[in-house]
């Protein structure tokens, strides 16, 4: 249909996905398209180019320790992986009358965390104190930007997310925006969900190997790369990532990929324990 469409009326096709498999002929793709041009070539050259935060782990972290650090950044966002932690860290921050101390999750209806936000983004605009904690609900579809954002230890796809609320928008300049990645002390509420353990547990022993750079472009495309394996064809995410990635660098990602795939693949067929 899309060679039809090219060939018989004249039109120009875009192809935009964050996982696109191979399309091309070129590619040893099965009736791939031909004479394709690609709009973001040199992968690596644009992750230097647009690289906008900094990441470091920071080992267990509880409720005290995790405040006395959002306390001491007046504009702090802090995402955990379920509400009964989120609404803890609150009534701590409140406690030590941490001043812009907000709480957002899904106990909040669509239209309450949407007033919730504009006043937010408000006061991030004004320079005014801001101490969010929220949970995964922020790494979807919001637009917000904190130059400093603390995660508790979840999927390595969650945690790219949560770096996306980050110096979004180059705001700090020159300056890297600082990501922070904890485990929560092992207190009952703050756990990560069953469904979410195994993706945590995966990722905790990938953090060990590179805490020198846990977003680097290597390691975080072979997370893609296995959470694809889990979901799709694996000759075509196959494809997808020999186009992708320099010669050097795939057998790092190919790796790290099947490693997550194996995580992907079991923990996304467990049941949902709740909402988060």
């Amino acid at each position: 249909a899309l060679r039809e469409l090219a060939r018989g009326y004249g039109t120009s096709v875009v192809l935009c996905t964050a996982t696109q498999p191979a399309v091309r002929a070129e590619d040893g793709f099965v009736d791939g398209l031909e004479q394709v041009r690609e709009l973001a070539p040199e992968p690596p050259r644009l992750y230097r180019t647009l690289k906008r935060v900094s990441a470091e782990t920071a080992g267990v972290l509880d409720l005290a320790a995790l405040t006395e650090r959002l306390a001491a950044q007046p504009q702090v966002l802090c995402i955990v992986n379920n509400r009964r932690h989120a609404r803890d860290l609150y009534q701590q921050l409140k406690q030590a009358d941490a001043v812009g101390a907000r709480l957002l999750t899904t106990a909040l209806c669509a239209a309450h965390r949407r007033q919730k936000l504009a006043d937010i983004r408000a006061d991030l605009d004004q320079g005014r104190p801001v101490r969010l904690v929220a949970t995964s609900l922020i790494e979807a579809g919001v637009d917000i930007s904190f130059p400093v954002v603390y995660r508790a230890t979840a999927g390595l796809d969650s945690i790219v997310q949560a770096a996306g609320r980050c110096n979004r928008n180059g705001e700090l300049g020159p300056r890297l925006g600082s990501v922070v990645i904890f485990d929560p002390a092992d207190t009952d509420g703050h756990r990560p969900p069953a469904e979410l353990k195994q993706f945590a547990e995966v990722a905790r022993r990938i953090l060990q190997d590179h805490a020198a750079d846990p977003l680097s472009l290597d390691l975080t495309l072979g997370v893609l790369f296995g959470i694809g394996i889990a979901g799709s064809a694996f000759f075509l995410v196959l494809a997808a990532f020999a186009r992708m990635l320099p010669e050097r660098m795939r057998s790092t990602a190919f790796g790290l990929g099947t490693a997550a795939a194996i995580s992907a693949g079991s923990a996304g067929m467990r049941p949902s324990s709740g909402p988060r």
